[in-house]
């Protein structure tokens, strides 16, 4: 199984105009994720310009809730 990471590396490199988040969501998608890997993986691969800072849990919440789909 691939690591978030791995899938992450893949979308962004089959689709260099998608944005960090976009290829992030995508990664993530359906693979029910748990939170506390997703905060992390959101950390180190999101770019913290694509997003206010004040708007991160509610993001990382939507995030949690598409990983489950």
């Amino acid at each position: 199984m691939k690591t978030i990471h791995q899938r992450f590396e893949e979308i962004a490199e089959r689709n260099p105009g998608l944005s960090s988040y976009a290829c992030f969501a995508q990664a993530i998608t359906g693979r029910g994720i748990g939170a506390k890997e997703i905060r992390k993986a959101f950390t180190a691969l999101v770019d913290a310009e694509e997003y206010d800072e004040g708007d991160r849990e509610a993001i990382l919440r939507g995030l949690g809730e598409i990983s489950e789909k």
